[in-house]
């Protein structure tokens, strides 16, 4: 219990800095420094120790089967995300594309999760030593193809593959026995603390790494064109050490609601983006740091902080669970329907 309850308040931590990035990730005060540097320091780890902390508690062997329904649900919820969006979008008078291929906004991690799950059973039984070496020289090899970006997510499919079966790799017993080794977690902590500064003290700098951390360019397209793989490789060095670091300052014991929440991120994943959306249509953003500069963007963190905590109530996940036993239901009518056939 002691085990899952830390993985759980990590998911739960995960989740606020997805919900305080999708806050302050706004035009309207895109030139507020506070933000731009908390930005940059938030997704270069963010996503990459979300779907590592997936890939843990992924499992094949010769007595798994490809979990069909969790790869249809991954879907599923990523196109009602999609139809929401342009829905949304359509209300406000706007004129939204529909891509049934291409995505570049939030529902792109249920359809790469999707992928990988396939992806991952198909080459469950290569040798980590060859696969992992393999995925991180296709993903620095990707950047130079203009042609690899949001189609099929591609681009974000190949460039956090390695991170997820990384975590694939591993027990979470022998990840938590590696990251609360003395030695790892100091560096882990160096290193967050460090390149926190470099965010804060260098913004101008820093902020010209967003396009890397998006993960969604060629190295062209960002104006990188000759350093764009080193660029590329120091944005995985920095994503592991910073997963070190905030590993290190997770707690390992139960905390009352948080530890829970932690097991219902999907509905927040869902639903936050909503509500963001909502916040930016009323100006909330643009108002707060106009009117109170740092505190402003701060405050926005609050509120960040306060929906994660709301939308993690257990009322939010039963439409999920009645989808996703809705979905194994009729799996399981179709393999029945199969052995009495056979």
């Amino acid at each position: 219990m002691k085990r899952y309850c830390y993985w759980d308040n990590m998911k739960f931590i995960l989740m606020v800095f997805v919900v305080i990035g999708h806050f302050i990730d706004n035009p309207a005060i895109d030139g507020n420094r506070f933000s731009q540097a908390l930005f940059v320091l938030i997704y270069s780890f963010h996503m990459p120790m979300f779907l590592f902390v997936s890939g843990v508690f992924l499992k094949y062997d010769s007595a798994h089967k490809l979990r069909w329904d969790r790869v249809i649900y991954y879907i599923l919820i990523g196109y009602f995300m999609k139809a929401g969006m342009w829905f949304m979008e359509w209300i406000a008078g706007g004129d939204p594309n529909w891509s049934w291929f291409s995505e570049d906004n939030v529902p792109w991690y249920m359809f790469v999760t999707a992928g990988y799950l396939i992806l991952v059973y198909v080459i469950k039984s290569l040798s980590p030593k060859l696969v992992l070496p393999l995925a991180v020289a296709v993903s620095l090899a990707a950047g130079y193809f203009n042609f690899i970006g949001d189609f099929l997510c591609l681009s974000k499919f190949l460039v956090f593959f390695p991170f997820f079966y990384a975590g694939y790799c591993f027990t979470p017993q022998k990840v938590e026995n590696f990251l609360h080794k003395k030695a790892v977690r100091i560096t882990g902590l160096v290193v967050t603390f460090m390149f926190g500064i470099f965010c804060f003290a260098f913004t101008e700098r820093a902020y010209l790494l967003r396009p890397v951390f998006a993960s969604r360019y060629s190295y062209s397209e960002m104006d990188f064109s000759y350093i764009g793989i080193f660029l590329r490789i120091f944005q995985y060095l920095i994503a592991v050490f910073m997963i070190i670091g905030i590993s290190a300052l997770v707690p390992q014991k139960r905390i009352k609601f948080f530890t829970g929440a932690g097991s219902r991120t999907i509905p927040i994943y869902f639903i936050h983006y909503f509500l963001v959306r909502l916040c930016t249509a009323v100006d909330l953003q643009m108002i707060l740091v106009e009117k109170l500069s740092y505190f402003g963007v701060i405050l926005l963190i609050g509120i960040a902080f306060a929906v994660t905590c709301l939308l993690a109530a257990p009322i939010f996940d039963l439409p999920f669970k009645t989808i996703q036993r809705a979905i194994a239901w009729i799996i399981n009518k179709i393999k029945d329907k199969k052995v009495n056939i056979n």
